[in-house]
This record gives C-alpha cells, sequence and structure tokens, in this order.
C-alpha cells in the first residue's frame, strides 16, 4: 500500500472543508450505474426529500440536467452505502462499493464513531462514460452524535453494473483514491468527472448545499465545535497513526538479517528503506487579492481569484518565484509575492516543500566566467517571471523576484549554468537559461 504523508492526508482533509466543515470528510462527485434511454422523458426537478435544493435551470437547454432521485435502484444502493458507513461495517460497504483501500477502511472506522446515521438522503444523477454508469452527487444530512442540528452535504459516486449485471460504486473515483492516488484510474472517466464539476447546475447544487451547512454550524455551536474541532483533532491523530504503523510495517519487512538478506536478494536488489513520514504542510496566507492560475507564469488560466487573508497549502516552490498550492481541493500556482506563511515569518520563503526550480545539475562552485550568456542590461520578456538567489545554487537563499518588463543588468555568466545579476540594488544569481 502506498506510504501515507501528512501533507496528502491534511490536502484530503482540507478539501472537504467547503461543504462539511474541517472533519467530515464527504466527495462531492463520483459516478453511478444506469442511464437513461431518454433522460427528458423522466426528469424530475424537485426530490422527494424537501430539504434537498431542486436542480438549477440549465441555460444551455441541449445539455444534460440531473435527473432527481429517478432510479430506485440508485437510491437503494446509496441508501445502503450510508448505513454500512454509519456502522463502519466494512464488511457489508464493500458488497456495494469497491475497491475501498486498507488507509479508506481505517478512515471510515474512526469517523463511524462520531455519526448516527445519514438521512434524508437525495440522488442527483447525469449519464456516465458507459450506457450503464452514471455521476451522481447525493444530498445528504449527518446527524452525529449527541448534536442536535444535522449538518447538510453533499457526496458524489461514480457507479457501474458488475458481471452480474447489479449496481456497484467504482470506488476507484472516491476523493479518497483521487487524492491519495493508491490505485489507478481511468483517464477518460477521469476527464468525464473534471468537465462534470464545472457544469452549471452542478456548481449551483454545490452552492446551494454550501448554504445550508453554513446555516446549520452558525446555528448550533455544538455542531461547529464537533466538526471544527474535535473531529478535526480526532482527523489528525488518526493520519498520524496511519503514517506510523505503514512506516513501521515497511521497515520491519526491511530490516532482514544481512546474511538471510544476502541468500535471498542480490546485494544491488537489496530493498531501499521506506521514506519517513512527512511533516504537516505549511500553510500560506495570501497578502493582497491574486489570482490563483493552471501554470506558474502570468498568461496561465485562472482557476480562481482569492481574496487577502484566504489561506492556501503549500505544494512546492517551482523557482520562478511561483509556488504550487492547493486551495479547496484544487491545485495551481500563485506568485509567491503575494504569499506569507501563516506561522509568522514575512513570506512563503523556506517552506518545507520540495524545490523544483533549477534542475539542471550544479558544479560544486564553479564560477568560472564564460562568454555563453546574455551581457549588459537584460529586460524580462513577456511572461516572465525568475527567482533571484544569493548564489549560483537552486539551494541557495531566495532575494528577490523579477517580472515581465524588468531590467536587470548581467555582470557575468557563469559556467555551471547561471549569470550574477544586479536588481533593485541587490546582487544576485539567476539561471542563465532564464534570461535568454
Amino acid at each position: 500500500m502506498k506510504n501515507f504523508s501528512m501533507a496528502t492526508v491534511i490536502a484530503f482533509f482540507k478539501k472537504y472543508g467547503r461543504y462539511f466543515g474541517a472533519g467530515a470528510l464527504f466527495a462531492f462527485l463520483a459516478v453511478l450505474v444506469i442511464k437513461f434511454t431518454n433522460p427528458a422523458d423522466t426528469a424530475k426537478g424537485t426530490p422527494a426529500n424537501g430539504n434537498a435544493p431542486a436542480v438549477h435551470a440549465l441555460s444551455d437547454q441541449n445539455a444534460e440536467g440531473y435527473q432527481v432521485d429517478a432510479d430506485e435502484a440508485i437510491n437503494e444502493l446509496i441508501r445502503n452505502y450510508y448505513t454500512y458507513y454509519a456502522n463502519g461495517d466494512i464488511a457489508n460497504l464493500e458488497t456495494v462499493a469497491t475497491p475501498i483501500s486498507d488507509g479508506e477502511k481505517s478512515f471510515i472506522q474512526m469517523y463511524s464513531n462520531y455519526v448516527e446515521n445519514y438521512d434524508n438522503l437525495a440522488c442527483y444523477t447525469k449519464s456516465g462514460l458507459t450506457d450503464d454508469s452514471y455521476l451522481v452527487s447525493v444530498y445528504l444530512e449527518i446527524k452525529f452524535n449527541g448534536v442536535e442540528t444535522p449538518a447538510p452535504g453533499l457526496d458524489f459516486f461514480y457507479v457501474e453494473k458488475n458481471p452480474d449485471g447489479n449496481y456497484y460504486i467504482n470506488n476507484l473515483y472516491s476523493q479518497y483514491n483521487s487524492l491519495t492516488k493508491e490505485q489507478p484510474t481511468d483517464p477518460a472517466i477521469d476527464a468525464l468527472i473534471q468537465a462534470f464539476e464545472t457544469q452549471e447546475d452542478v456548481l449551483a447544487l454545490q452552492s446551494d448545499v454550501q448554504t445550508q451547512y453554513e446555516t446549520a454550524i452558525s446555528s448550533d455551536p455544538n455542531l461547529d465545535t464537533l466538526i471544527n474541532t474535535t473531529i478535526a483533532d480526532a482527523y489528525a491523530t488518526w493520519a498520524k497513526s496511519l503514517n506510523q504503523t505503514e512506516t513501521a510495517a515497511a521497515e520491519e519487512t526491511t530490516e532482514t538479517p544481512e546474511t538471510e538478506a544476502a541468500e535471498e536478494t542480490p546485494e544491488e536488489e537489496q530493498p531501499a528503506e521506506e521514506t519517513p513520514a512527512t511533516e504537516a504542510p505549511v500553510i500560506l496566507v495570501t497578502t493582497n487579492r491574486v489570482n490563483m492560475r493552471d501554470d506558474s507564469s502570468q498568461d496561465g488560466e485562472v482557476l480562481v481569484t482569492l481574496d487577502e487573508g484566504t489561506e492556501v497549502a503549500m505544494v512546492s516552490d517551482v523557482g520562478n518565484g511561483w509556488y504550487s498550492v492547493a486551495y479547496n481541493g484544487t491545485n495551481g500556482y500563485i506568485i509567491g509575492d503575494y504569499l506569507k506563511r501563516k506561522d509568522g515569518q514575512d513570506n512563503a520563503q523556506g517552506a518545507e516543500a520540495p524545490a523544483a526550480e533549477e534542475t539542471q545539475a550544479e558544479t560544486g562552485g564553479d564560477t568560472t566566467q564564460t562568454t555563453d550568456g546574455p551581457s549588459g542590461t537584460v529586460t524580462l520578456s513577456e511572461h516572465n517571471v525568475v527567482t533571484i538567489r544569493s548564489s549560483a545554487s537552486s539551494d541557495s537563499e531566495k532575494v528577490g523576484t523579477a517580472y515581465t518588463g524588468d531590467k536587470i543588468k548581467v555582470l557575468s555568466n557563469e559556467s555551471n549554468g547561471w549569470s550574477k545579476v544586479e536588481f533593485n540594488g541587490t546582487t544576485g544569481y539567476i539561471r542563465t537559461d532564464l534570461l535568454s
């Protein structure tokens, strides 16, 4: 099984806060197993559950809209799933949803300790990739132990038919597996789900449920405390425990007596030690209103515009003045100058993430000058963003960032692919290929 990192599980944890607060982890997308011959003939705009939102009217009349509670077989499948889930009944859960990884089983058993039941379900379905598959959003109300007010939420499933002709939830497309990548998925289905997430009635349903959730949280302090403190703490403890268990198991398999290992495995094939569990990801805060883009450049598509003070999870420093971040389950890129660490440092520099910046080989400090590179004053070309460092090394301190249109004075070109420059009164180093 793939080793869990705290970065992975915390990013997973944050993803679901949009609908359930910090502790209630539910996917809002997946696929089910029935396809209507003519959806328009069976369309239902209002669910039987009066608390569930009605479907949003589509501006494009040719687009496929949601079908609400349109097939009892789907409804029964989902009801059974939540009954087993609330009870932490893994054996029966695997009869309706498969495959379920050991990590997800562990999470379900932990989380079910806080849930009494799931009520007032409503199934919103759209066609899946094949004739016997569906994308299904599920409205539900979570009744937690000892809390009067239920928490509205939205889940997602992908369901298909097994060889016996019975419907089941294809759990490869759970958000759990989408984030942990424990098991491979079909790129075609992945693309279908991504497109589904952008459709106007899907976004409208998410917004409606988000509003209901926020109303419930604000009306009951006990619900707020349970979700955002009690379950959040339990989740962190579970993630740490899972990490320690898997790391210990990995170490046990590699601590074979030397003579025995030599007999069983050639020296060059000795298993490497398991990488230790990583620490929790660094949380960054935006210092101004800023765009999160799909690429680490200013010509990247804007995924979302974040207000000042928005928290994002650090993924990596991509090295050209941009940072890869996670926000509400979406990965994107933000210019580092508009980020600071939540823990008090002035900016994102030094965050605990792998630098993916200057990837070319370094030469151990050899800075012999060479004429192979720009000279004089260079104006950065359109969409160029570069990081200035204290020495000719990707591991050295970041001392500045230059952007499109900035003029940089090149003092010398070094033999290891770096140029010594002067910019805004600061002397530092930039990769030569970023200046040419």
